[in-house]
């Protein structure tokens, strides 16, 4: 009895909570400060994740629910791991469109990915598009490995320099130091709200 009613419990709670975002995205335009809210809340949970030695893999927007109040959680752990420091990973797992490079060209890869996948769902929160694209595997694959990363004519007129630089930072230098650059730009360009 007790589970059941603690797995209804879960169940409305993700129900209101889907509904929330299903809003925000029928909504159209998210601000950037709310954006970055998000990402900074993000960001503290990631760190503490990999604090911990796990690599979430799989961070994009339909695995963050939203609570009452307006703060960001992340959820499904089903392909997280725990990492080691003594060798790379190399298995690939989570959703194509938001993976690093160096998981789609499998030359390994630590905890690094979750900060590339954070900025592929900045910039999709901002932009309500993916910066990636590809109609099958091989296309996503190469437009991540090769693609510069664009930005719509009308960017930098709706948002900071603060947030398209943070967002550059996501490909900008070749792996696997882009990871490590990105998340120190996003995290600058969010220290105003901290």
């Amino acid at each position: 009895m007790y589970v059941s009613t603690y797995l209804e419990y879960l169940h409305l709670l993700n129900v209101v909570c889907l509904s929330r975002i299903v809003h925000l995205e029928r909504k159209g335009h998210i601000q950037e400060d709310v954006v970055r809210f998000w990402i900074a809340e993000l960001s503290s949970a990631l760190e503490y994740l990999h604090r911990q030695r796990i690599i979430h893999r799989d961070i994009k927007p339909d695995n963050i629910l939203l609570d009452a109040h307006g703060h960001a959680h992340i959820t499904d752990f089903n392909v997280a791991i725990h990492y080691s420091e003594r060798r790379l990973h190399t298995s690939v797992a989570g959703s194509m469109a938001y993976m690093a490079p160096q998981v789609v060209s499998k030359k390994g890869y630590t905890w690094h990915i979750d900060w590339w996948s954070l900025g592929v769902t900045a910039y999709e929160l901002l932009f309500h598009k993916r910066p990636f694209d590809g109609r099958s595997a091989e296309k996503m694959t190469q437009s991540i490995l090769k693609d510069p990363l664009k930005f719509p004519d009308d960017s930098s007129s709706r948002y900071s320099p603060q947030a398209i630089a943070a967002l550059k930072g996501v490909s900008g230098i070749p792996p696997p130091l882009d990871s490590c650059l990105c998340s120190i730009s996003i995290l600058s360009s969010l220290n105003e709200i901290r």
